[in-house]
């Protein structure tokens, strides 16, 4: 009997401190600089704000969830522009 109470002490202890641990995890967003849309109104292509290196991952992972093209090096310009000055920027076409 005092095994099975051990046991079930222990684990709603590591249950609880699992709880409290995933609660403080923070979600990082992406930043977005700028948004494009395409006629139907929908998006149709972002150019993100990168402060640091550690944010590119979390910008992929958006992109990835637009099903879009990631471009840690792509055309900022409007989709379609007739003059554009070139500068690589991260951006996710849809």
């Amino acid at each position: 009997m005092n095994k099975v109470l051990l046991i079930s002490i222990i684990l709603i202890v590591t249950g609880v401190g699992i709880y409290f641990y995933i609660g403080d995890i923070e979600v990082i967003e992406p930043q977005i600089s700028k948004t494009y849309k395409a006629s139907n109104g929908e998006i149709s292509k972002i150019v993100y704000k990168i402060d640091d290196i550690s944010t590119l991952a979390v910008c992929q992972r958006d992109c990835d969830k637009r099903n879009g093209l990631f471009q840690e090096c792509g055309n900022i310009c409007e989709p379609g522009a007739q003059a554009c000055v070139e500068v690589c920027g991260v951006t996710c076409t849809i």
